[in-house]
């Protein structure tokens, strides 16, 4: 898992935007998957080569209560993240991913946005915190350590959408480690 999507993920992009210019009626939402076909060995003692990526990309889910209904509406909402370990929160002005924002137009256009990450494990380090909007990156932030929360405030003048995206580095092994977050929408 040492590279980035970095292709797929401007595809994605084409998509969201593909929202905001309202050409399609939906956002389409990101959903975690490996898509790993190499199951080798279920024993987790074995080789590091023998050992399968199943499982290693994962969905960090935000629902209401556990259960089936509230889980598959928040896939449906898009309030989840893709992530091969770090965790990530990100809102507008307290709207979680995959929610929208409104904003008067006759008010301040500034939102806010709040942005939390960490590493579960103390050999892993955050190393990136990117902010996208629109498809372009506005902001990469370089944290230090296993923890980052961070809140800026950013303009708006139409209709857009941001999303973050986490790397990390586990200093033991040298791998990557990524989070991307569904976006959140502002409409004016």
């Amino acid at each position: 898992m040492g590279a980035t999507p970095a292709a797929s993920l401007n595809s994605w992009d084409d998509l969201l935007m593909a929202y905001i210019r309202g050409e399609v009626n939906h956002p389409i939402f990101g959903v975690a998957n490996s898509d790993a076909h190499n199951t080798a060995s279920i024993d987790m003692n074995a080789p590091e080569d023998n050992i399968s990526d199943v499982g290693k990309v994962k969905n960090g889910v935000y629902v209401k209560e556990i259960s089936q209904k509230h889980l598959f509406a928040a896939i449906r909402q898009g309030n989840l993240f893709a992530t091969t370990g770090p965790s990530l929160n990100f809102e507008i002005n307290g709207k979680i991913m995959g929610q929208t924002v409104q904003c008067e137009s006759s008010s301040d256009k500034s939102v806010q946005l709040s942005i939390t990450a960490n590493t579960e494990c103390p050999n892993t380090e955050l190393n990136k915190v990117i902010i996208i909007k629109n498809g372009s990156v506005i902001k990469t932030i370089q944290p230090t350590g296993r923890d980052f929360k961070q809140t800026m405030n950013d303009q708006v003048n139409q209709k857009c959408y941001y999303r973050v995206e986490v790397t990390a580095v586990n200093k033991e092994t040298g791998e990557s480690e990524f989070a991307y977050g569904n976006p959140v929408f502002v409409e004016i």
